[in-house]
């Protein structure tokens, strides 16, 4: 069994076997940190949380295109952890 606990933009999770938890696959996944820190390390930009949620909800937010797709790829990167987890 897995348990999650999802916040805002992050989920925790850890598994249980047996139902006992299993403290040595705790895992945090965060969306928004990353999202931000690789815009910065790419483009040497800063965004806020504002416009990478602005950006994932796929709403309108003036920035710059390149910015745009590294947050649309880690949001991919995050939704495809998130899946695989499982």
């Amino acid at each position: 069994m897995l348990l999650m606990d999802i916040g805002g933009w992050t989920v925790g999770l850890m598994r249980l076997d047996n139902g006992i938890p299993n403290a040595s696959t705790c895992r945090s996944l965060g969306c928004i940190d990353e999202a931000k820190e690789q815009v910065r390390r790419e483009t040497g930009l800063s965004v806020t949380d504002a416009q990478v949620e602005r950006v994932l909800a796929g709403q309108s937010c003036s920035m710059d295109e390149n910015a745009r797709t590294i947050i649309q790829k880690q949001g991919r990167i995050y939704t495809e952890a998130l899946l695989s987890v499982a």
